[in-house]
């Protein structure tokens, strides 16, 4: 199994910081409900369009090759996700990391590209939305 962390630097963690505390009770909650949802999805489409092209036939596999699939979960806790593959998709961690890479293109590190990718974004939706909600509240 692989999975991916999103993290935020020192200055963006202060800027989350400035908004939580404006915002008061409840920037949790507006929080976990972004993370929870429209982050681990553009997480995961995120990942998902940097996966490996499989050249096999996915009709002698005992699944569809990754890429033509949604090979990732989400885990949900208190102010995080954590984007994993499905049981039958832990043979990524073999491109991903570089692994067995004799015949494979290894270290592709698509797993920490993709979350990357976004981080910014979702960064700045995160932060929209806690001032969006304390607006509301004013």
């Amino acid at each position: 199994m692989i999975r991916t962390t999103f993290e935020l630097n020192d200055q963006d963690v202060e800027l989350l910081k400035k908004q939580i505390i404006e915002y008061g009770d409840g920037a949790e909650r507006v929080i976990n409900d972004y993370l929870h949802n429209e982050a681990a999805v553009k997480m995961m489409r995120s990942i998902e369009s940097r996966l490996p092209q499989s050249n096999r036939s996915w009709k002698t596999r005992k699944t569809a090759p990754a890429s033509s699939t949604q090979p990732f979960i989400k885990e949900t806790y208190n102010l995080s996700v954590v984007v994993r593959t499905k049981t039958d998709y832990n043979y990524l961690y073999f491109p991903d990391d570089g692994s067995n890479t004799k015949r494979h293109r290894g270290n592709q590190q698509f797993m920490q590209r993709g979350v990357d990718a976004v981080a910014n974004e979702l960064r700045d939706e995160m932060i929209t939305r806690l001032v969006r909600k304390a607006e509301e509240v004013i």
